[in-house]
């Protein structure tokens, strides 16, 4: 298919979307709370009688791109991957508040028709009564039946290096095998997600975990071991895609201290030992 970059660079969208319990807990779930019930941590966001909101749930409260699905675009959705995402966080995520996201396209790179396009995207949310600003998201997706189109090729955003030593922390957290099944209901209705068939034709031994599912078990682990599972003390979380993870994997998820509230991060699949998670930046209050 042949990307209009004119009508992608362009593309701006807003989207309204009520923080509810239902929509918390389901999140929560998708990306793996809940594997012990009586985890009286997790729990929090998982019982609406005082709920807590996991904070990367702010990746899905963005604009859903129409550009995905309008074929006046040319967007190859089948072949589309994440390649990054980043999110600040200035204030905890409230529920049962309805919030407004506003978004934009911020560059669109040919990578050549082998390596596809890469296209940079940008959420602002604020409280929808209020105007508070309550989170911003960034990423990137990789459009690999996209490229050699004719686009600018650079530059790309550089990527933080992850240290050549032992992790200060590290959890291991295993994945479920229906976990792409429950994060589907999240929003991201992507075939690739759950076609068997469709996944190998497009290169994979079975259907993969979404991108975002992945940055929020990461996102998780970050909570875990660094906040106390304290949503306030999150402030950000940045983070490449550089493989898939099959759903039923066991992730390890390394931290590594760079300075008083900041680490790099890295996570890994275990069963394969590849790295599936890199290049991380978090920030926490500590």
């Amino acid at each position: 298919m042949t990307l209009d970059y004119d009508r992608l660079i362009s593309w701006t969208g807003t989207r309204e979307a009520e923080v509810t319990a239902d929509a918390a807990i389901l999140y929560a779930l998708g990306v793996g709370l809940g594997a012990d019930p009586t985890d009286r941590a997790e729990l929090a966001f998982l019982d609406e009688r005082a709920l807590s909101v996991l904070p990367t749930i702010a990746m899905i409260l963005g604009v859903r791109p129409d550009y995905l699905t309008d074929p006046a675009y040319g967007v190859d959705l089948k072949t589309m991957l994440h390649g990054e995402s980043g999110l600040v966080l200035h204030r905890p995520i409230p529920p049962g508040r309805r919030v407004k996201a506003e978004a934009r396209i911020e560059r669109i790179l040919d990578r050549g028709a082998e390596k596809g396009a890469a296209t940079y995207f940008a959420n602002t949310i604020v409280d929808a009564e209020t105007g508070t600003l309550i989170a911003e998201t960034s990423g990137c997706f990789i459009m690999r039946g996209n490229g050699g189109f004719g686009g600018p090729s650079g530059p790309a955003p550089a990527s933080a290096p992850v240290p050549d030593r032992a992790p200060d922390l590290s959890l291991d957290i295993p994945t479920l095998p229906q976990a792409g099944l429950i994060y589907r209901l999240s929003g991201d209705r992507n075939p690739l997600h759950i076609d068997p068939d469709l996944a190998r034709k497009v290169g994979f031994q079975r259907p993969i975990l979404h991108g975002l599912a992945g940055f929020g078990i990461a996102g998780h682990g970050v909570l875990k071991l660094l906040c106390d599972h304290d949503p306030a003390r999150f402030k950000a979380l940045r983070l490449r895609y550089s493989a898939p993870i099959y759903p039923g994997e066991t992730i390890r998820l390394d931290l590594f201290r760079l300075q008083p509230g900041h680490y790099a991060l890295r996570c890994t699949a275990l069963g394969r030992d590849v790295v599936v998670l890199n290049n991380g930046q978090v920030e926490v209050v500590e």
